[in-house]
């Protein structure tokens, strides 16, 4: 499924769709995930001031847009605007939702920034999160699941929802680190990359294991869902156990961009395409889900 290039990374993955924040033309892409065809294209704003990044909750996709200064609530059937939120955010800004929660990081100033936690039944600001790191100027990521709402730096990563607070910083050994962080959230644990592999770090253990089995380059991109664990490595994506790290299946593809697992399946950017894998990991789609585009399984 052609999308264009230029479009943010990664895709989001809904229920019964998988939406395209395309950033050089300004529109919002929605492909039905059960014929692989686009259905609803918004215009948002001009190139290179709109859809910035997305995430979706049970009933509604929330897009962070970046000329407003905005997070839109979006009607996923309707592709109607439900709510604006005023967010000041920089290009650092993320989002991430999980349950009736949307995260989004915002407004860096030096070693500080703010998480604001939106309530998507009100569409309303219902906390902030004042966090100050101990380095200064580096890039973060968000992510949140099972395991909690996390938030990393290159060096560090806390849990900023804890019943307590924040929590404290947890620092990553010097191995596990990368220049580009990035995480995912699964009912495992954290999954972080390093500059070499995926790595997973347990909260209840306190344990950090990694997995050379998933070796990874400067942003290579991943997605945990539901007791899987997918990569993206070289022209393959590879899915694995969450627990364990056991490895299941291969498939073969294009280089990805972006990588997004939601209840619609598992879906993969291109440098222009969209694409899905047929994997039987994920509840509620049909199995095996068509594969549209280059994904296929490894015989």
């Amino acid at each position: 499924m052609l999308v264009g290039s230029g479009a943010a990374r990664p895709p989001a993955v809904g229920d019964r769709y998988v939406w395209v924040a395309q950033w050089e033309s300004g529109d919002l892409i929605r492909v039905d995930a059960s014929t692989g065809r686009r259905t609803l294209s918004l215009h948002i704003a001009d190139s290179r001031t709109g859809p910035y990044a997305i995430a979706t909750t049970r009933d509604a996709v929330w897009l962070m847009v970046y000329q407003a200064q905005q997070v839109w609530k979006i009607d996923p059937r309707t592709g109607k605007v439900l709510a604006r939120i005023h967010v000041p955010f920089d290009f650092e800004g993320a989002i991430a939702a999980y349950g009736e929660n949307v995260w989004v990081e915002c407004c860096q100033q030096g070693r500080k920034i703010e998480v604001l936690r939106i309530d998507a039944s009100t569409s309303s600001i219902a906390g902030r999160i004042h966090v100050q790191w101990p380095s200064q100027d580096v890039p973060f990521a968000l992510g949140a699941g099972p395991a909690g709402v996390w938030i990393r730096d290159y060096a560090s990563i806390r849990r900023i929802d804890s019943p307590g607070g924040i929590s404290k910083t947890i620092t990553i050994p010097l191995a596990y680190r990368s220049d580009r962080p990035s995480l995912a959230v699964g009912s495992a644990g954290v999954w972080l990359n390093s500059d070499s592999n995926l790595v997973r770090y347990d909260p209840a253990k306190r344990k950090y294991t990694d997995y050379p089995a998933l070796p990874v380059e400067v942003g290579t991109p991943f997605a945990v869902r539901n007791g899987r664990v997918w990569a993206a490595i070289g022209t393959s994506v590879v899915e694995a156990e969450e627990s364990t790290g056991f490895l299941l299946r291969e498939y073969h593809t294009n280089r990805l961009g972006g990588l997004a697992a939601g209840p619609a399946g598992l879906w993969g950017l291109t440098q222009d395409s969209l694409v899905s894998f047929p994997t039987r990991a994920l509840p509620g789609v049909q199995t095996p889900i068509p594969a549209f585009g280059i994904g296929q399984p490894v015989a």
